[in-house]
Formats: C-alpha cells, structure tokens, sequence
C-alpha cells in the first residue's frame, strides 16, 4: 500500500502523539495523584469544623469546601481513568498504525 504525502504527514503526527501520551503518563498520574490528595485534604479540613452550634463563618465555609472538594475529586478521577486506560497510548490509534505497518511490510 503506498501512501501519498498528506497520509504520511497524518501517520507521522499520529506517531508523535501516540510517544507524547507515553511519555507524559508519568505526568498525568502524578497530577491526578496531587489532585485526589487536594481532595482528600479538604475532607480532612472540612472534618475540622464544628458543626454541632455552627457560627455563619463556619457554615460558609462549608458550603464553599464542598464543592471544591468534588471538583477536585472529579478532576483526580477523570485523570487516573485517562491515564490508566492510555497507559500505552490510545488503543484506537495504536491498531491503526499496526495495520499501516503491516500492509506497507506486504507491499513490495
């Protein structure tokens, strides 16, 4: 199979993403390591309150952690999903340049 420049160009570019998202998953793991352990401090945190006679100061507080716990905790676990599952790079990607390779070894 012979490619013509334009395809070249993409497969080429598909390459470079594919060794970027293997070499940046140490990265991304760390990020969404940092990002569970912003959350898990700001439960901590909001454990430390006192809620039995809560003051307006404290009930603020509260009201403005939470949500930035969960945004914190999502974030964390989009990232480890992400990165997890393209640990080797996209699976799509990485069939497609497997095909390519083994129909261009078959060309002559």
């Amino acid at each position: 199979m012979k490619l013509s420049d334009p395809e070249k160009k993409l497969v080429t570019r598909l390459r470079k993403q594919q060794q970027l998202l293997i070499r940046m998953r140490w990265v991304g793991l760390l990020a969404a390591a940092i990002s569970l352990a912003v959350a898990v401090f700001g439960m901590v945190v909001l454990g430390h309150f006192h809620l039995d006679n809560p003051a307006a100061p404290d009930i603020l507080a509260v009201a403005i952690l939470i949500p930035v716990i969960y945004v914190w905790l999502g974030i964390g676990a989009f990232l480890m999903v992400h990165v997890l599952w393209c640990w080797n790079g996209r699976p799509e990607t990485r069939l497609l340049l497997r095909l390519i390779e083994e129909l261009q070894d078959k060309d002559p």
